[in-house]
């Protein structure tokens, strides 16, 4: 459960940082196909549209720019405690 979750929070970050799903897929090494169907999973259980898409490009909806702004310093915590636990990691196997 834990890891299906800190994976959408991957894929979503990655596919908001690249605002194109050809280099969001390329970055997490899956298929655009397998974003474009995780977006839409996503939308259907916040019952809100996050993207505007395009081709291979999208503009984010209003609900998503909210949405970001919310969890921009949740993910940044996150990112600093796997930090942490990495160089811990890393520390005691030394």
């Amino acid at each position: 459960m834990i890891t299906e979750c800190l994976e959408d929070l991957v894929y979503f970050a990655a596919i908001i940082k690249e605002a194109n799903f050809s280099k969001a897929a390329k970055s997490l090494d899956v298929s655009q196909l397998t974003l474009r169907r995780f977006i839409q999973k996503l939308e259907a259980q916040l019952e809100h549209r996050l993207i505007q898409t395009g081709q291979t490009n999208f503009v984010l909806t209003e609900y998503a720019h909210n949405l970001m702004s919310q969890l921009a310093p949740q993910l940044k915590a996150m990112e600093h405690e796997m930090f942490n636990l990495i160089q811990n990691d890393l520390n005691y196997h030394r």
